[in-house]
Formats: C-alpha cells, structure tokens, sequence
C-alpha cells in the first residue's frame, strides 16, 4: 500500500528519559479508498520517537509520476545518445545558432513536460506489463 509519511522533528529538544536522543514525531497516513475521512490505526515508537499510523482516502496519490520516470529509465541509452549528438552540435554551432538553441532547450523541456503529463493522464489505470 502507498501512503504518505510525515516527519516532524521535536528540533533541538533532548529527550528526557535519554539525553543522547531527540524527540522525533513521525506520521503516516496509508491510502484506503474505502474509509472516508481518517481512521486511526495505531501508535507506535517510544517516548522519544513517537509513530502515527492512520488510514485515509486522502493518503492515496493524486498524481503519480513513477511510472513515466520507470519508462525513461529503461530506455536511457536513446535519451543519453541523443542529449550526446545534441551537446556536440551545440558545442560547435551553439554560438552561432542562439536562436536555435534556445528553441532546441525550451522545445526539450516543453516535450519532457507534456510528455510526463500525458502519460499520467492516459497511464494511470494501465497495469499490463507490456506497457
């Protein structure tokens, strides 16, 4: 199950009963569809680091980008050959061609952008493994 964890450090506070140690609150809110609202699901830790555990439709992922950054991950010898002929070309006519640089840069970072939402919005549900 995904969820969220929250980690909230008691700053430069010692804990009393060890001096070595400082307070320390650490929450997680795991996704459950089914329960609306928060339920709790236990406490946990000691008296210097205190564990929340809930269960929450609101722990669940809106948007998710893993499964764009597992995509680009596998196929990380295109995208580096690429950025690699890119850089030479720059490197010799980059100057010359600062219009067309720009306009290579701003159009790489509009696809990589477009690229990744799209894929999430299309992606989402898809759970074959040949995708």
């Amino acid at each position: 199950m995904n969820g969220i964890t929250l980690n909230f450090v008691g700053g430069a506070n010692e804990c009393v009963e060890d001096p070595t140690r400082m307070y320390s609150l650490k929450v997680n809110i795991m996704c459950d569809h089914n329960v609306n609202g928060i339920t709790s699901e236990n406490v946990g830790g000691d008296s210097c680091e205190m564990e929340l555990n809930y269960r929450s439709n609101k722990g669940c992922a809106i948007f998710e980008m893993n499964k764009f950054f597992r995509f680009m991950n596998k196929y990380y010898y295109l995208w580096g050959a690429g950025f690699i002929l890119l850089g030479i070309f720059l490197a010799f006519f980059g100057n010359k061609f600062v219009d067309a640089v720009i306009f290579i840069f701003g159009a790489i970072v509009t696809f990589l952008v477009i690229a990744s939402v799209l894929f999430q919005l299309f992606m989402k549900n898809v759970q074959k493994q040949w995708i």
